[in-house]
């Protein structure tokens, strides 16, 4: 799964939609359903926070034990784990 800053920043402005729409007077009958929705989308915006720190972390490592002759030579075990993990990465769901 990709998930670029787009991605975040189009959540973020759902996420403020919601709760500008949680603010109108107008959707008072509507206060649970438009409550559960941001709580939603809160924890939406949290996860992709965490995924795009994750695939930072990656793209480090990847250029650490994929980009590195030395690193490759001197951690042989290591590099080998790494490249095998790192042919799953890409295709989590």
């Amino acid at each position: 799964m990709q998930c670029s800053v787009e991605d975040w920043t189009m959540a973020k402005w759902r996420e403020i939609n919601v709760d500008a729409e949680l603010r109108r007077s107008v959707l008072v009958p509507s206060v649970t359903l438009v409550s559960g929705l941001q709580g939603r989308l809160t924890v939406a915006d949290s996860v992709l926070l965490v995924w795009l720190e994750v695939q930072r972390t990656w793209a480090h490592l990847e250029s650490i034990f994929i980009g590195s002759e030395d690193v490759s030579h001197h951690l042989p075990h290591d590099a080998l784990r790494f490249q095998d993990i790192d042919t799953d990465f890409p295709v989590l769901p």
